[in-house]
């Protein structure tokens, strides 16, 4: 399963699946006179323009869930967190309350639902969120308000350092990757320059990376301040026609040659040896990126091979293989 913002032209399958989905909402109360299967295709553009909306799709590329959100004056009001009939009971719901929160960090969220979904209030309950007000829309409907305070989507420490810790990234990175992504300096080996579509994109790639493989690029922070000042980890590349595992790292400028990238490389070497049965791992870059190719050889990589493509003209592969 795969989560990622939902585009303009997803907009009608999303409603299609509103209507399906709340029709159990519905049948708690014995008629389809509820604000979900009365919503217009107008009233979801214009939500879609005010906020986010995420979908969940299938491995038949199919929409089987989806949850939106808005920010105003620091809260979070979540809303139609839904999934398709077929694929409840998964834990589905869950990841998706989650993934839409990781796009407001640190702020306060606030949801609702009808009180005789009592489905919905324990998944809230387990997640974190508490009653705080009832409000009454007609002699059957009531509105239950649930709040979640606090910095409770900060995500855990995926693995430490002497000097560093290495998390999940979330939307609320997107400055502190932007300057580094930006530099010109840190990324001239890239064959594009990164705007801020590409930075959030960045970002987003790799929240679905932490959904679908359990890995991806880490925010690596210094432990003595908690700042970001770099990324570092474990991706699925496509090196010569092959899906590989790839360690990589990107280090903010003020912040190189202090063994920073070396130190969370092995650190994310050792834990993909210990947490994942592939028998090797790479590290790949242009020819001419020096600097990459002396990190790679420092944490124990060797020359695997250089091969000519379309990107780098000559793509550099390293190497180190699990030892028996």
């Amino acid at each position: 399963m795969k989560i990622c913002k939902a585009d303009f032209e997803d907009l009608n399958k999303i409603l299609k699946l509103q209507y399906i989905a709340y029709q159990s909402e519905a049948a708690l109360f014995g008629t389809n006179d509820i604000p979900p299967l009365k919503q217009t295709t107008e009233e979801l553009i214009q939500e879609y323009g005010n906020g986010i909306i995420l979908k969940m799709i299938s491995e038949e590329n199919d929409i089987i869930g989806s949850v939106r959100a808005r920010e105003d004056n620091g809260t979070a009001y979540i809303g139609k967190l839904m999934v398709h009939p077929d694929y409840r009971g998964r834990g589905y719901g869950k990841k998706l309350l989650s993934e839409i929160e990781s796009y407001y960090p640190g702020k306060r969220y606030e949801l609702f639902t009808s009180t005789r979904s009592e489905a919905n209030i324990r998944l809230y309950q387990r997640t974190g969120y508490r009653v705080f007000d009832r409000k009454p829309v007609n002699d059957v409907l009531v509105f239950v308000y649930m709040e979640k305070t606090g910095n409770s989507n900060k995500t855990e420490t995926v693995l430490e350092t002497e000097r560093l810790f290495l998390r999940e990234m979330n939307m609320g990175d997107y400055e502190a990757l932007y300057s580094i992504l930006a530099n010109s300096d840190i990324m001239r080996h890239y064959p594009y320059t990164f705007d801020e579509r590409r930075a959030r994109g960045w970002i987003e790639r790799n929240m679905e990376r932490y959904s679908r493989d359990g890995f991806g690029l880490w925010a690596v922070c210094l432990k003595d301040t908690g700042e970001m000042i770099g990324d570092c980890g474990l991706t699925l590349q496509n090196i010569e026609g092959e899906m590989l595992p790839e360690i990589g790292y990107h280090i903010r400028r003020d912040c190189q040659r202090k063994g920073y990238a070396k130190e969370a490389a092995k650190a994310v070497m050792d834990w993909a040896f210990r947490n994942t049965d592939y028998p090797a791992l790479y590290s790949y870059c242009k020819y001419t990126n020096e600097a990459s190719i002396r990190t790679a050889e420092a944490i124990g990589m060797q020359f695997d091979r250089e091969y000519a493509d379309e990107v780098n003209g000559i793509t550099h592969v390293s190497v180190i293989h699990r030892r028996t």
